[in-house]
């Protein structure tokens, strides 16, 4: 299964630099995830935060070194990551149960935590209920408490925020405004970026957002939609689990990376077992053959461009590359193209460089020059509108698993045939391609 491949390379990352500066984007990348979706998935998976376990994994490996070398407490803590003796030694002590000084003793009781390894297996005997529904976007109004991107955190302010909703009364008014289905009690965790993360108490609602509380809306989506009856926390938990390890790799479906909705019965007290629903967004699976895709690794000449700054998304960038062109009054000397110093998988929003080669001096107006390095890189070429351009990245990331190469920013998407200035032509039509710079050993 390509996500185990994917998700046990992020791992064997995290494991090669636990003396190291570990990446968060880095290993996410490699999962084929945004960071926030890649460390709630690895929670639901392991029922382990991602923090504690790299938390873990140094204190066994600092435990193994404090009892099988002579060095120092402090050049161990320090190789771990830890600045001080003193933070060193709470993270030690919270893993093995004693100080590092007392690990060093004959006899000394340790915990040893092996790195993990994911697989999948096959279970049966306990059925999952579920039906697949197509959604037009769903409107959610309610309140909502600041989330940070500390998961451990966040589990336990959640349920204070939950029993302080019950107690004064606002779980009574959010149900009095349930008229969309989903019906019921909505528990939602929208990510839109670190400052824009929020948990809501809400209900699906089309009327007006009463004062003090907040409206969301959903997407259209496919929802994957799971029923249970039992315990709320385990039967939810327990939800999330299977879906990654049992429904999911079978599916022929993939994680939408949208909020996940859990619905819960409209009751004014606070129930802690009963029917509940979980609904998850997916996507059908892009079927792709990878010979369909030329893939190569070459080398790409240094190259004269006029380029211009730009943050946001990709769609709004198209509306002002024209400017570029502009600046150098149209004389370009090769296809233009992106250059995508980061990405954000999840908002699709991020920090590029809009370049067209040429030998021209812009006028100015934000348009400046600058030399393109040498690179050598992974290309591939597509043929079809910019919405299929994700089967030709997919074939990318398949290729570059498959031959142990690893995939660095910033990355290009060279527009050879595209819409012009007035006709947009044939999308159908359109010819990109993806230059990927590879790390060079």
């Amino acid at each position: 299964m390509e996500w185990l491949q994917s998700l046990s390379k992020a791992i064997d990352y995290i494991e090669e630099n636990l003396d190291k500066e570990i990446s968060l984007d880095e290993a996410a990348r490699i999962a084929c995830y945004s960071p926030f979706y890649f460390k709630r998935k690895f929670a639901c998976i392991t029922g382990l935060s991602l923090s504690e376990y790299i938390r873990r994994r140094r204190m066994t490996q600092a435990a193994f070194e404090l009892q099988r070398t002579d060095q120092k407490v402090i050049d161990i803590a320090l190789k771990y990551g830890y600045a001080s003796p003193s933070s060193f030694n709470r993270a030690f002590q919270a893993v093995h149960g004693i100080s590092p000084a007392a690990a060093r003793n004959a006899g000394s009781t340790l915990n040893a935590y092996p790195a993990v390894k994911f697989s999948l297996t096959v279970t049966g005997g306990t059925a999952m209920s579920f039906h697949v529904e197509e959604k037009e976007k769903i409107r959610i109004v309610g309140i909502r408490m600041p989330l940070c991107e500390d998961m451990e955190k966040n589990q336990m302010e959640v349920p204070v925020f939950c029993q302080r909703a019950f107690a004064e009364g606002k779980v009574r008014e959010i149900c009095s405004i349930s008229d969309q289905a989903p019906e019921g009690i909505l528990g939602v965790s929208v990510y839109h970026g670190p400052q824009d993360f929020y948990y809501y108490i809400a209900a699906a609602s089309k009327g007006p957002v009463p004062k003090g509380m907040h409206e969301c809306v959903i997407p259209a989506a496919v929802w994957a939609v799971f029923e249970n009856d039992g315990p709320f926390k385990e039967s939810v938990q327990g939800i999330f689990r299977r879906f990654y390890t049992e429904w999911l790799p079978l599916s022929g479906y993939t994680y939408a990376q949208l909020p996940d909705i859990e619905v819960y019965p409209a009751d004014t007290e606070k129930p802690s077992a009963g029917h509940s629903e979980v609904w998850i967004a997916v996507k059908k699976k892009r079927r792709f053959n990878i010979m369909e895709y030329q893939i190569e690794v070459r080398d790409v000449e240094p190259l004269r461009v006029a380029y211009m700054k730009y943050r946001g998304s990709t769609a709004k960038a198209n509306q002002v590359f024209p400017n570029v062109f502009k600046a150098i009054r149209g004389k370009a000397d090769g296809a233009p193209f992106f250059s995508y110093l980061s990405m954000d998988p999840e908002t699709k929003n991020g920090e590029m460089e809009l370049c067209v080669p040429t030998a021209q001096t812009p006028n100015g107006n934000g348009v400046e020059i600058k030399e393109m390095p040498r690179i050598r890189a992974l290309c591939v070429t597509h043929t079809g509108s910019y919405e299929t351009l994700p089967a030709a990245y997919d074939a990318l990331d398949k290729y570059a698993l498959e031959h142990g190469l690893k995939l660095e920013f910033p990355f290009r998407e060279v527009y050879i045939k595209g819409p012009g200035m007035f006709l947009k032509g044939n999308p159908d039509k359109y010819i990109t391609e993806i230059q990927f710079p590879i790390e060079e050993e």
